[in-house]
C-alpha cells in the first residue's frame, strides 16, 4: 500500500490538474483514511474533483486489483433549477 500523499500526487498527474485546494486536499485524504465524507458546497468549489479523482487514487494506494466503489450523490435537478 502506498503513501495518501503519492496517491493524490499520481492522481493529480494522470488527470492533468497540478495541485488541489486545502478542502479539496482534506475531502480525499479523509475518504482515502476509510472515512465517509459528506461535502456540501457552492458551485465551483471544486467538488467534482474531489470525487473525478477517486478511482485514481484508488487504484494508485491500493492497486488495481482493489475494485473500490466510489458512490457519489449529486442532485442534479436540484442543481439545474437552482441554475435557471
Amino acid at each position: 500500500m502506498g503513501s495518501i500523499a503519492k496517491a493524490m500526487k499520481d492522481a493529480l498527474e494522470a488527470t492533468g490538474y497540478s495541485e488541489l485546494r486545502d478542502h479539496q486536499r482534506k475531502i480525499i485524504e479523509a475518504y482515502l483514511s476509510g472515512k465517509d465524507a459528506f461535502v456540501s458546497a457552492p458551485t465551483g468549489a471544486g467538488k467534482s474533483l474531489t470525487f473525478e479523482l477517486a478511482p485514481y487514487t484508488f487504484d494508485h494506494l491500493f492497486g488495481e486489483a482493489y475494485n473500490a466503489i466510489v458512490f457519489v450523490i449529486v442532485p442534479l435537478i436540484s442543481l439545474m433549477k437552482d441554475q435557471i
